[in-house]
């Protein structure tokens, strides 16, 4: 079916196959499927397709995922408040995922952790964050090493020796 979507039909052909959530280790579903292959979508045309998703299909999390994802390139800001809302609905359960969609749930997290820490600067914040995705995901990769990272700089910004340390120890037992 992937060759039938690489072409100039893509659009027409989507709402056919656009029901046909099958949870499989090789179909990421649809709407990935679709923008995957291209369908001729510029930045304006991929987001309102995937906004038109969402209205379509809410339960659907790759839309909700995807517009904040592509949000990061352009407004780190519009990405925090797309990522923050897509883990409110998956959290209230209005985001029905398919197994292959449950690392979006991770990826989410990583990416808020992301841009909270280079983004906003508030590393408490960023470690909530990487914590959490911790307690979701314990192996995703570089969740130790940005907690490391969070906790070195904050670290920096302290002027007590105590908390310091306390920070650096931290730090250290997450880089190892």
């Amino acid at each position: 079916g992937l060759h039938e979507l690489a072409t100039s039909e893509a659009l027409r052909f989507h709402r056919y196959f656009a029901p046909l959530r099958v949870p499989t280790l090789y179909d990421p579903g649809p709407v990935a499927t679709l923008l995957a292959i291209g369908a001729g979508f510029d930045m304006a045309g991929e987001q309102a397709f995937l906004k038109q998703q969402t209205v379509e299909r809410p339960e659907d999390p790759y839309p909700w995922y995807q517009l904040a994802l592509t949000a990061i390139e352009t407004s780190p800001q519009l990405a925090l408040e797309r990522f923050d809302d897509f883990m409110v609905r998956w959290e209230q359960g209005k985001l029905k995922p398919k197994p292959r969609e449950q690392g979006l749930r991770a990826s989410a997290l990583y990416k808020l952790g992301f841009l909270a820490m280079d983004f906003q600067q508030d590393l408490p914040k960023a470690v909530g964050y990487y914590t959490k995705l911790k307690s979701v995901s314990p192996h995703y990769a570089e969740v130790d090493a940005n907690l490391a990272v969070a906790h070195a700089r904050m670290a920096e910004k302290e002027t007590t020796g105590p908390k310091r340390i306390a920070l650096l120890e931290k730090a250290m037992a997450y880089a190892q």
